[in-house]
């Protein structure tokens, strides 16, 4: 999926669905840094089944929201809302650009209505 640096359709953002997984998987195991893109611990799925079985495990977890960001009908990224406060209403939240999209303020952009 190459993209020319000058194609800034808007973002659009959509729930991440199981369909989503196999392009999201692929980006794990293309991705060189995953340490520069994480808090967490990075632990590299050993199959696409266990990765599957991961997230369908979090899309059933009603206290973080999970989705993808789509510009021109392409996968461009993902994000995560997690530790849901109702009360307050606040999340923390976390996205996620493939190399090729990162740098062209695509980020900002799909970001920009949280």
């Amino acid at each position: 999926m190459n993209r020319d640096d000058n194609d800034m359709s808007p973002c659009c953002l959509v729930p991440l669905t199981p369909e989503h997984l196999p392009e999201l998987y692929r980006w794990v195991l293309e991705e060189k840094h995953h340490e520069f893109f994480s808090c967490r611990p990075v632990l590299t799925p050993a199959s696409f089944q266990e990765y599957r079985g991961k997230w369908l495990s979090l899309l059933e977890d009603k206290n973080a929201r999970h989705f993808v960001f789509l510009s021109g009908g392409e996968l461009i990224g993902k994000i995560d809302l997690f530790d849901y406060n109702p009360r307050n209403r606040s999340a923390e939240f976390g996205y996620y650009l493939p190399e090729q999209d990162r740098s062209r303020g695509l980020g900002a952009s799909c970001c920009a209505p949280f």
